[in-house]
This record gives structure tokens, C-alpha cells and sequence, in this order.
């Protein structure tokens, strides 16, 4: 939940390639990721380091992955659209039409 929150709150998201992180943050694009250290020798201390200076030298670059993580996370995980998702699955349990049920 934290990257989602710093992705819609306008904040670059430097992270490890992890559970369902790469699903959320393109690398590159809505912000920076360091190669898991679960199928390597461990934490890539080098590379998370160096994306943290280009972050730090580069305050341009950092607002376009922060504008990029803006215009991506809102659409795609935002309370309205899991809300009709989630009618949406139930509607297909209990065989509803489409209507709001509560």
C-alpha cells in the first residue's frame, strides 16, 4: 500500500523488484526498480544507491516518473474502479444483472 499511496500522492517510487511491485511500477517509467534479492546474491546496494543519487541530481526526471506514477495508479487502483470490479465478481457468484445490490 505504500508505493500505491507515494504514486498517488505525487512521490517517485524507488523499489526492489518484489511481490507485486513490478505489477504496479514500470520501471523506467512510473519509477525506478533494483533486481529482487530474492533471485540474486542479495540487495543490489550499488544499484539502489545509484538510483538514489540519479533521483537526488536528476529532480527533472524524478517528476516525470512521478507524473507518469500519478496518471497510472489513480485509473488503475482507485476505489471506484474496485468497487465495480468487486460488483462485478459478485454479480457473476449470485448470477445478478448488473444492478447495485447492497
Amino acid at each position: 500500500m505504500a508505493i500505491l499511496e507515494s504514486m498517488s500522492s505525487g512521490t517517485p517510487v524507488i523499489a526492489t523488484e518484489v511481490g507485486g511491485i513490478p505489477e504496479i511500477v514500470e520501471d523506467g517509467v512510473s519509477g525506478e526498480l533494483v533486481p529482487s534479492p530474492e533471485f540474486t546474491a542479495g540487495l543490489n546496494i550499488d544499484r539502489l544507491s545509484d538510483l538514489i543519487r540519479a533521483a537526488a541530481g536528476d529532480p527533472n526526471r524524478m517528476q516525470r516518473l512521478a507524473d507518469k506514477a500519478l496518471s497510472d495508479v489513480l485509473p488503475r487502483f482507485s476505489m471506484e474502479r474496485f468497487g465495480r470490479e468487486l460488483n462485478a465478481i459478485y454479480g457473476r457468484i449470485f448470477g445478478w444483472n448488473g444492478a447495485a445490490h447492497g
